[in-house]
């Protein structure tokens, strides 16, 4: 991305600012986004029992970071490996072993939750991990499956995700 906005930059004989017009472009975009609203509360839950949080996205750093300066309870988290600073995207189960490294946590004992089937779920299996397939299309409501690879399907609110955590062993308050 970083090298879209030089180029751009460029075109325009404008000064190669590209960390601000970065800033700009997510500033924009950022008016009609926001955080799942179970994101928040899932990650309070999470922290006070004592779990160690990481983000793994194959977003452009020049977007996420202030992204996550948007959002505060995304800076919660103990690590944060992004495709663009590493050089190696999901569903690489590299990427998953250096959150995992971040966080100082054993692929076993580890549950990688996400919206993508291949880059997020088969990418943590991959890399030993348990996965939680938040699928947007689930119906509303608490939507519990465990699939033939073990992953558990759910549909996205902060309930079906809690139960999913609860299904691989997670205890709420530690």
């Amino acid at each position: 991305m970083d090298a879209v906005f030089r180029r751009l930059l460029s075109s325009l004989n404008a000064r190669d600012d590209v960390g601000r017009i970065g800033k700009l472009f997510r500033e924009l975009s950022l008016r009609t986004s926001r955080v799942r609203p179970y994101v928040e509360p899932l990650f309070e839950r999470l922290r006070h029992s004592g779990v160690r949080l990481g983000i793994v996205s194959n977003a452009e750093a020049i977007l996420t970071r202030f992204e996550l300066d948007c959002y505060p309870i995304l800076r919660t988290v103990q690590t944060i490996v992004l495709s663009s600073e590493v050089g190696m995207q999901k569903p690489d189960p590299r990427i998953f072993g250096m959150a995992l490294e971040g966080i100082g946590a054993a692929p076993a004992n580890s549950v990688f939750i996400g919206n993508d089937w291949a880059a997020d779920v088969l990418g943590a299996q991959s890399a030993g991990l348990m996965a939680i397939y938040v699928n947007d299309r689930a119906p509303d409501g608490v939507c519990l499956t465990t699939n033939v690879s073990g992953a558990i399907e759910v549909a996205p609110t902060l309930e079906a995700i809690v139960d999913a955590l609860r299904a691989f062993g997670w205890q709420e308050g530690g």
